[in-house]
Parts: structure tokens; sequence; C-alpha cells
């Protein structure tokens, strides 16, 4: 990519074919590694959820059922999953994040097969897959003629490490302010920074509220996960969750629990050292009543 007389010269490979084009703007959506947010100096030191997953033949009684593993030595800083797409073929995954960890995902992985023999007892892996999902908000998703869209942008959830809502916000909102530079003929770094303005006023405070969470969990042990699970699982605090859970938006129904249960609140007090990790929580947009439903991303 080059600078050319207003926009970009891109170089590119087809078919064993140099190309040359040029664009009066581009779009750079090409992953978490973006090259296009390092040719203009716009790729940041974010933090990155490093993952190793696989689709796999295991057969499951209840393909309803999502299973999530967490541990701190099992899985640093995240957790692992097990997402039935039929009763025979599972997504399968595991990832650390936020922590400096020594072994591979695929160990972690490994690992996580062989310390639930009954749950992964005759799993067949039939592909593997994996990367990095860098989280939090970026400082700078725009710049002359240019933007940045899904996870070359910071994109993702911090909870989940999920992509798909936030990516496809993003790019709803990318597309709008495109359309209306092109129109108005104003492709400066001034008009596109109205990019970023609604990226963070639609999804900065819960992308922020996210990364808190992910951070404050780092503070509990495991002895302290187990308490907190055991904390909310009675049934008026399930009720809450069916109530005001909502995959997008984590933060509303976190702040519900924080306000009605008091044992929660003292738990994160005593574990992270704060009054609260909520203080930037919003207010699901879809509003509450939206049900938990499983993520099938890797």
């Amino acid at each position: 990519m080059s600078t050319s007389r207003g926009g970009y010269r891109v170089a590119a490979i087809s078919n064993n074919k140099n190309l040359t084009m040029e664009a009066r703007l581009v779009i750079g959506a090409d992953g978490t590694y973006s090259k296009v947010a390092r040719w203009l100096k716009l790729d940041s030191n974010n933090p990155r959820a490093i993952m190793y997953a696989a689709e796999a033949q295991l057969k499951r009684e209840n393909a309803d059922i999502v299973d999530v593993f967490l541990g701190r030595r099992l899985a640093p800083g995240w957790f692992g999953w097990l997402i039935p797409l039929n009763k025979n073929t599972c997504r399968v995954g595991i990832c650390y994040a936020l922590v400096k960890e020594k072994r591979s995902p695929k160990e972690l992985f490994e690992r996580m097969v062989n310390k639930f023999p009954d749950v992964f007892r005759g799993i067949q892996i039939m592909r593997c897959t994996g990367g990095a999902v860098s989280l939090g908000q970026m400082p700078k998703i725009y710049g002359p003629h240019a933007m940045l869209v899904g996870d070359a942008a910071c994109q993702t959830k911090p909870i989940s490490g999920g992509g798909i809502y936030p990516g496809l916000r993003g790019a709803q909102l990318c597309a709008k302010i495109a359309v209306q530079a092109l129109k108005e003929d104003d492709l400066s770094e001034k008009g596109l920074a109205r990019y970023q303005n609604l990226w963070e006023r639609e999804m900065g405070r819960e992308i922020l509220c996210g990364m808190s969470y992910r951070e404050n969990f780092l503070n509990f042990s495991d002895e302290d996960m187990d308490l907190l699970i055991r904390l909310l699982d009675k049934p008026k605090w399930l009720k809450t969750i069916l109530q005001y859970g909502d995959i997008d938006y984590p933060s509303f129904l976190a702040n519900r629990l924080f306000v009605l249960n008091p044992v929660v609140r003292g738990l994160f007090k005593r574990i992270c050292h704060t009054p609260s990790p909520l203080a930037n929580s919003v207010v699901s947009p879809r509003g509450s009543g939206v049900s938990f439903g499983s993520e099938a991303e890797t």
C-alpha cells in the first residue's frame, strides 16, 4: 500500500498476476494482525486472547447444554468451552489471556481433554482452528482516506472473545460514515473521525466494562469462582439471569446482579478491593427479557 493523489494505491496478486488498484477510501477488515492498521500506524498494543479450538465428533446426549471449563491452571485468564452443534458434533476450544503463559494453547487444549475423560471420551478431531483476538478499545480506528473494522479495529467482546455482533455493528457504522464521506467528498481524518465517535458512543462503555470484568476475573481463585457460582445457582438469581441476560451486552446483567445481590457485592469488594467494577455498565439497547444462548464462535 502506498499513498496516491486523493487516496491509496494497493498492490495485490490475483491468479498469479500482479495487480495495482487505486482507491479514495481503504477499509481494513483484515483481522487481528491487520497489515492495513500497521501500514497506517494505527496498530496498538492491546492485549490478545490466544486460543486453540477444534470441530470434533463427540456424542452428546443433550445438544442444548454448553459446557464452560474454568481454572487458573486450566485456562489462565479465560475459559475452555464445548458447544454442541448437534448430538454428534461439537466445537471445542480453550484460551488464555492477560497472563504470561509458557504452555501453548494446544497444550492447554490437550490437558483439558485429558482432565475430563468422561466429557471428552471418544472425541475425534475433524478440523483444528485457532489464533488470537484483540481485546479492549483501540485508541484510533481511522485515518485520512482509511478506516478499520472488525477484529482489525478490536471490535470484539472482552467477556467471550466473540466478534460477530460487535463486528457487524462496527461494519454498519463504518459503511454509514463511508457513504456520507464519499457523498460529501470529505475523506479527511477529521471527516472520518465521526466513525470512531459513533462506535464509542454505542459500544465503548460496554467494551470498557467488559475489560474491567476480565481484569477482575484474574483476582479470583478457583475457590472464589466456585463460591460465586454456588451463590448464583439459586432459583431467584437464575430467574434474574434469564430475565436480564444479553450475550452481547453482559454488563446489563452484571449490574443487576451486583445491585440486587449484597453477597456478590461483598465478594467483589473482598477479592478485587473495589466497591464495584461496574461503574461504566450500560443498559442493554435491546431491553430486558433476552435469554441466554450459546454463541457458536471460534
